[in-house]
Order: structure tokens, then C-alpha cells, then sequence
């Protein structure tokens, strides 16, 4: 059995990962759409290289902030990973909030090609010229909010496929059901913990030089339309740096949007994953039960 622990953001997954590791030989296979991407540290509440140092992760700094990483490439990167680590004698634990990154490792049917669909793309057009981009970000965000928070959001062509397969696997697959047998353990910490959690990690990114980061990785490259820096806290960072923001106000912005974020994984877990929800007092419990 695959042990996953997941949750919102700023559940605090991977404090939760490391207690974990003081009670078993664990290593961690990140399922992070943004601790991917290499310099991307401050904003991502990356683990620090002494976390890592002392338990090994996985599919951290695999990728360029210029690069797209998605759901087909986390699968058949972390796969092979999984035997080895099983093979070592070791127990492989899936960390992260990425849902749908997650739902297509334990349902790899989910990378079966999808065929265009032309009558939805028709309309999904006819809803593009209505009422704009922003249109189409929302049915995704309806459809599959995991995918529509890791996507280039400003490339319509993008965005179609996306729905067109989001919408076929919501009408061809039973969401609830994985094929790989897996534990999933969602942290739950009480909502007001939670958003004070974001509040705090939102100040503390900003003190540690998240603007600095970002100027550092557009000097370096990075796009401000790059699934990297449109994600939340680089895009505010981003803005900062073109002067159409202030620091204050791009701190707010963050803790807005990451709170809005957090709603909408909670939502998509309880819809998309077989979770059990938990506390993170619990998981040692939890976890030596199974």
C-alpha cells in the first residue's frame, strides 16, 4: 500500500512528513507543482536542504522555471522512483498538494490520450469571445482546479485542452476510485489555523527575499506568463517589481489568493480523492494502524 499525505496548502504536509521520519525509514517523493522547479525556494516553502539532508526527497529541483512540468511527466518520473525506493527496503510516502498530480499516480489510465472534442471547443470559443480568458480559467478551476492552478493560465489554446480533458475524465471515470492501493491522508487543521498559517507563511516568504527570488529568476529567463511565475506569490512578486503593485499590497494579494487556493483544494479533495482527513497529532497513529 502507497502511503499519500496531502491537504491545503500550509497544513503543514511537510512538518507532518518529517515526524513521520523519526518513526519510520520513509523517503519522500514531493507532489509539489512548484518545489519542481529549481530557485524557486522561498516562494514554494520548499524543504530546507537539512530536511533533506536527513530525509531524502524526491522531484525537488527537477525542472527550469522556463520548463512546463505536468501531470504526465510527474507520473512517469515518480513511478519508477516508487519501485526503487520500495526495493531498497524503504517506505515511499507521496507528499504534496498537487491533487490531480496525485489522482493520475494512482489512476495512470488517466494519461490515456483524450480525443479532441469539437462540438465543446466550439462553444468553448463561443464562452472565450462572450466573457474573455478569465472565462475559461473558471470552468477549468470547476472542472479540475488542481490543473487550472498549475496551467499557463494567459494561453487560450492551452486552457481548451485542458477543459476538454477534465471534463471527459469527470464524465468517463469514477473520481473516487484509484486503481493503485493507496493510504491518502489529508491534513486538517482547523480553519482558523489554517488561515493563519497562510498569513504567517505569506509574511514570512515576503521578509526572506520573495521579490529578490523573482527578479533573480526573470534575469535568469523565467517568464512572467510561465506556468512557474503565474502561479501565487511570484505573479504578486512579479507585479511588485513592475511597479504595479506595492509590497503591502502584493502581500495582501497572497494571502487572499492562497486562501482562496486552500478552498478550492479542500473542495477538489473531497470530490477527487478517497482522503481520510486527519490531524496532524494523528498521523504516527494513523499511519502504524495501516
Amino acid at each position: 500500500m502507497l502511503l499519500v499525505l496531502t491537504g491545503p496548502t500550509a497544513a503543514g504536509k511537510t512538518a507532518t512528513a518529517l515526524t513521520l521520519a523519526r518513526e519510520f525509514p520513509i523517503e519522500v517523493i514531493s507532489a509539489d507543482s512548484r518545489q519542481v522547479y529549481r530557485g524557486m525556494d522561498v516562494g514554494t516553502a520548499k524543504p530546507s536542504i537539512d530536511d533533506r539532508c536527513r530525509v531524502p526527497h524526491h522531484l525537488v529541483d527537477v525542472a527550469d522555471p522556463s520548463e512546463t512540468f505536468n501531470a504526465h511527466r510527474f507520473v512517469h518520473t515518480a513511478t519508477p522512483i516508487l519501485r526503487n525506493i520500495k526495493a531498497r527496503g524503504k517506505i515511499p510516502v507521496v507528499v504534496g498538494g498537487t491533487g490531480f498530480y496525485i489522482k493520475t499516480l494512482l489512476n495512470q489510465h488517466l494519461l490515456a490520450r483524450v480525443p479532441p472534442d469539437p462540438s465543446l471547443r466550439r462553444d468553448l470559443e463561443r464562452l472565450q469571445d462572450r466573457e474573455g480568458i478569465q472565462a475559461l480559467v473558471k470552468r477549468l478551476q470547476c472542472s479540475d482546479p488542481g490543473r487550472a492552478d498549475t496551467i499557463d493560465q494567459s494561453n487560450p489554446r492551452r486552457l481548451v485542452r485542458a477543459i476538454e480533458i477534465a471534463e471527459s475524465q469527470c464524465t468517463r471515470d469514477a473520481p473516487r476510485q484509484s486503481c493503485m492501493d493507496a493510504l491518502i491522508l489529508a491534513i486538517d487543521p482547523a480553519r482558523e489555523v489554517l488561515s493563519k498559517n497562510i498569513e504567517r507563511r505569506a509574511h514570512e516568504m515576503y521578509d526572506r527575499g520573495l521579490i529578490e527570488e523573482t527578479r533573480i529568476l526573470l534575469e535568469y529567463g523565467a517568464s512572467r506568463e510561465s506556468q512557474a511565475l503565474t502561479s501565487v506569490g511570484y505573479s504578486e512578486a512579479a507585479a511588485t517589481i513592475d511597479g504595479r503593485l506595492t509590497i503591502d499590497e502584493a502581500r495582501e494579494r497572497t494571502i487572499v489568493r492562497t486562501r482562496q487556493f486552500a478552498r478550492r483544494q479542500r473542495t477538489w479533495f473531497r470530490h477527487q480523492l478517497p482522503v481520510h482527513w486527519i490531524s496532524p497529532a494523528e498521523i504516527v497513529q494513523t499511519t502504524s494502524a495501516h
